[in-house]
């Protein structure tokens, strides 16, 4: 009798894994469709990866609890190998594991841009076990994309310190340091790059709905949120130091065209002169 129960249990579990093979030529079928479908690539992928969501959950939720208590001869068996089965399949087990967290938490969504471990670009696919990333160049070697994708498991989110540029609050400070000779005109230097900055950048209000955002969720409240400027002497210079809020992906434009039209403007004015001996050496 033991013998035909977990014959019986070998069956029910190769039902299994042919009821699960047909659900995922369903789901590949599916997304061939919408591929044809929609032509957007982002609103595509998105569209994906909610329907692995839909068919992961609908396979633990539908498919494998009814069968469980036929399965219990073959979970038994199992069982005896269970250490063995956790020893070798770790990562696999915690990289499923990351992707529940991924879906259920949320801390990345994509389209984000995130930095994890030494990885820093956007994200182009969430997986069962592993994301993929654009990568881009640090920000000190202006942000821009390398080209390279890369493939990151998803045990990572709890191994590594995650930094997301792009989420609710969407804005992140960027300075942006002038160094000036000791003899310059340093408030017309200051009124000239706020008028230059002001006049590159899309105003935000404090009662703009990203703003709320992060306020409501995250207590992220600035008292100032517009460009302003900052002094400081160092080492014979005058360092006139610009900050202000700028969403992520318009980093490394905001701070070419700023230069382009400071530098084009300082020609005009006598009493305006850069220190070419600094040396930044903060990166920003």
């Amino acid at each position: 009798m033991k013998d035909f129960e977990f014959s019986d249990g070998i069956i029910q579990f190769i039902y299994l894994a042919f009821f699960i093979f047909v659900l995922f030529l369903i789901r590949n079928f599916i997304v061939r469709y919408l591929k044809h479908r929609i032509h957007d690539l982002k609103e595509y992928r998105i569209y994906k990866i909610y329907i692995n969501y839909f068919f992961v959950f609908f396979i633990l939720l539908f498919v494998i609890p009814p069968l469980l208590p036929k399965l219990k001869e073959l979970v038994t068996v199992l069982s005896i190998f269970g250490a063995g089965i956790l020893l070798i399949f770790k990562e696999v087990i915690l990289n499923m594991y990351g992707f529940f967290y991924l879906i259920i938490r949320r801390p990345f969504v994509i389209g984000d841009r995130i930095k994890i471990n030494d990885f820093y670009g956007d994200v182009l696919d969430i997986r069962l076990l592993d994301f993929t990333m654009l990568q881009l160049y640090p920000l000190y070697l202006g942000g821009q994309s390398s080209g390279r994708v890369v493939n990151i498991p998803n045990s990572y989110v709890f191994l590594y310190p995650l930094s997301n540029f792009s989420k609710e609050f969407a804005f992140n400070w960027l300075e942006i340091k002038i160094p000036l000779t000791i003899n310059s005109d340093i408030e017309k230097a200051e009124e000239l790059i706020l008028k230059i900055i002001n006049k590159l950048l899309r105003p935000i209000e404090e009662e703009s709905e990203k703003i709320k955002i992060s306020y409501e969720k995250y207590a992220i409240y600035f008292q100032k949120i517009q460009p302003r400027t900052y002094i400081e002497y160092n080492k014979g210079s005058v360092i006139v130091s610009l900050r202000f809020l700028c969403e992520p992906k318009e980093q490394r434009n905001i701070k070419d065209l700023f230069w382009r039209e400071f530098l084009k403007v300082i020609k005009k004015q006598k009493n305006i002169q850069l220190e070419t001996s600094y040396e930044n050496l903060y990166d920003f």
